[in-house]
């Protein structure tokens, strides 16, 4: 009996690492599966038995519960299974009625190293008995755990789990494995209607225009925090704090061309002739405080330290507005604009050497986490690459959610945690 019980977890753990595990968007579905029973005795007197299940699922997902989030699904499930003895018929049986809780450990696309996602449930319910012609009715709790892996994009998933039922009054204690299939009743489609990756009943902003960077609750991304979408914003570096008008951009008070956010010298002569700081006199093209006749190392990117060559120093700092899409380690437009400035100024400083370094928040599993951020990075390498700059200059290191800057209980917090970090390492 524990030599089976060995190999229906094993047959479950690999039937269910088989694809890539996506998001409970909040469908219903049906489920239906084989079951193994590894049963207790009854009357000294019980062997291995199989038998089916089947069931239908509601994601609460419009629900957040404590302690589970939005994670939780409610699923109603009915058994039927031969409970093998030495009676002579060899016709006994369990059938039974149950109401579970599912939490899964993850809504957002997370999956572990292995290719699934896994779950935890508990429930309450019903079981009959029939054994040697002699009917019985109980009731039962069980807990178990199992996995999940999605077969394709409308959501079939491949499930199995193992659970430990406690039969009571009887008091018998019995492992069953569950493997089987799991469908949502309604195409994805219809579950997000603005096609963002992000499901209607998830998706707080469920118009976003095609093709636009989205937040996680389906909103079109704000990466310089000006309350100024993306697609719109013809300044999209605006410092923190800074008003700004519809477009984006700060007022020119002086109207010398210079942004006021931007502005040293926000009171220029009508018509004077001004540098990129703002200020008449000195030129200094790439705004770094070092006159261009004086500058080594030209080109060097806004808000980057210098000395007083002009060259940066060793230091770390956030590459403020680099975002990447949904769930992926693919740049946004805006990002690549931004990067624009740090091949400016590895291109003007030859002999620097730097690493770039990706952070996630804690939403999902660690090791995914960790991994999706070291992709990250590297797409930021690859297109710093893809722009001139040698790749023997640069290394990436992925740390996941385990260096946060701010609170992971927050929208804002964990919005800012998901970043890209730029240090000099070298001269």
């Amino acid at each position: 009996m524990k030599s089976l019980k060995a190999l229906l977890a094993l047959a479950a753990f690999g039937v269910a690492s088989s694809a890539m595990a996506q998001n409970s968007d909040g469908r219903p579905y049906i489920y239906a599966g084989g079951v193994a029973v590894s049963p207790d005795d009854r009357d000294g007197q019980a062997d291995e038995s199989f038998g089916a299940m089947f069931g239908y699922g509601v994601p609460l997902v419009n629900h957040d519960l404590p302690f589970v989030g939005t994670n939780l699904d409610l699923e109603f499930s009915g058994f039927y299974n031969s409970l093998k003895t030495n009676t002579a018929d060899d016709r006994d049986f369990q059938r039974g009625l149950l109401v579970n809780g599912i939490y899964r450990l993850s809504r957002q696309n997370m999956q572990d190293l292995f290719g699934f996602t896994p779950y935890l449930l508990a429930g309450v319910g019903y079981v009959g008995e029939e054994v040697a012609n002699n009917s019985e009715n109980y009731v039962s709790a069980e807990l178990g755990a199992g996995v999940r892996s999605f077969l394709n994009d409308h959501g079939t998933a491949v499930r199995g789990d193992l659970r430990v039922q406690q039969v009571f009054d009887a008091d018998f204690v019995d492992v069953r494995l569950n493997i089987g299939l799991e469908v949502p009743l309604s195409s994805k489609g219809v579950g997000d209607a603005d096609g963002d990756g992000v499901n209607d009943t998830l998706d707080r902003c469920p118009n976003t225009p095609a093709g636009v960077a989205v937040t996680l609750e389906g909103c079109e991304a704000d990466d310089d925090f000006d309350g100024v979408v993306n697609s719109i914003d013809q300044c999209p570096r605006t410092p923190n704090g800074v008003p700004v008008d519809a477009t984006g951009c700060s007022a020119d008070a002086d109207l010398d061309g210079v942004l006021d956010a931007y502005d040293e010298c926000p009171d220029s002569a009508p018509g004077a002739q001004v540098n990129a700081r703002g200020c008449e006199g000195v030129q200094d093209a790439d705004e770094d405080g070092v006159a261009d006749s004086m500058d080594r190392c030209p080109g060097t990117g806004a808000g980057i330290v210098v000395d007083t060559e002009g060259c940066a120093i060793k230091q770390t700092f956030a590459l403020e507005g680099v975002k990447f899409e949904f769930n992926s380690a693919k740049l946004t437009a805006n990002a690549k604009i931004v990067l624009q400035d740090v091949i400016d100024t590895l291109s003007g400083q030859p002999s620097m050497q730097a690493q770039v370094a990706g952070h996630t928040d804690s939403k999902g599993l660690a090791a995914y986490n960790e991994r999706l951020s070291e992709e990250r990075a590297m797409s930021v390498k690859q297109f710093l690459v893809d722009n001139g700059i040698d790749a023997d200059r640069l290394t990436v290191v992925g740390y996941g959610e385990s260096k946060p800057i701010a609170s992971n209980d927050t929208e804002e917090g964990r919005e800012a945690n998901r970043r890209v970090e730029f240090s000099v390492i070298s001269e």
